[in-house]
């Protein structure tokens, strides 16, 4: 089986706890409560696709004066696309230089992936974040809070940022229909850009979810 497939046959759950692991609090998160956070982070993905489907995004973000821009060339650091907060006002950039190459990758892998499908399915994953930004709401503050040390001297509570990742993905892959997981176009577009970068990424999932397979 070559990578590709061996990744696209992980679950949505195996794929949100390895966007898990990438927030920085990941450590101090109990094993036992992995769980609760994947749990939260997808429900609140279902919810938002059975409120807000894919036909009504662009309606929805013209009633409340959310902008909308492909950028042709220059994206940073291969970001697919952004939300971005400027004057009062929210903007969604999608970089199509990044998603044609992404249209590519699928394409040499023998599946196809129309560059609008890809432009959509990016749209929506950040349509999800407008969500958040015009409703003032944050999901990860309805997760449990995590003590950690600043400086080595202070103890604070911190929130796990990734969870608001995990649940946008989720969003937009089922909203769009998508047959795979959302993250595994960056694993394509490392494979073809970055190989060293997809070969450690891949080792990485392979090992996490044969680590902790018995407790998501």
């Amino acid at each position: 089986m070559n990578r590709f497939l061996a990744l696209k046959e992980l679950s949505v759950r195996q794929w949100s706890f390895l966007e898990l692991t990438e927030d920085p609090l990941f450590d101090k998160i109990r094993p036992e409560r992995y769980a609760e956070y994947i749990d939260t982070a997808l429900a609140d993905a279902r919810e938002k696709a059975g409120a807000y489907g894919i036909a009504s995004l662009r309606d929805w973000m013209a009633g409340n004066d959310i902008g909308y821009e492909v950028v042709i060339s220059g994206s940073p650091m291969l970001i697919h696309s952004e939300t971005v907060l400027r004057n009062g006002r929210i903007t969604i950039k999608i970089y199509e230089d990044v998603i044609r190459e992404l249209s590519d990758c699928i394409e040499a892998i023998g599946l196809r992936m129309e560059t609008e499908t890809l432009m959509t399915l990016h749209l929506a994953h950040e349509f999800y974040h407008c969500l958040e930004y015009r409703n003032e709401t944050d999901l990860s503050r309805k997760c449990p809070a995590v003590d950690y040390r600043f400086m080595g001297l202070i103890t604070r509570k911190g929130y796990v940022s990734r969870t608001r990742e995990i649940a946008a993905h989720a969003y937009a892959g089922e909203v769009c229909g998508l047959s795979f997981h959302p993250k595994l176009l960056d694993y394509l577009l490392w494979e073809r850009k970055e190989p060293e970068t997809a070969d450690a990424y891949y080792r990485s999932c392979m090992e996490c979810v044969e680590k902790w397979k018995g407790d998501l």
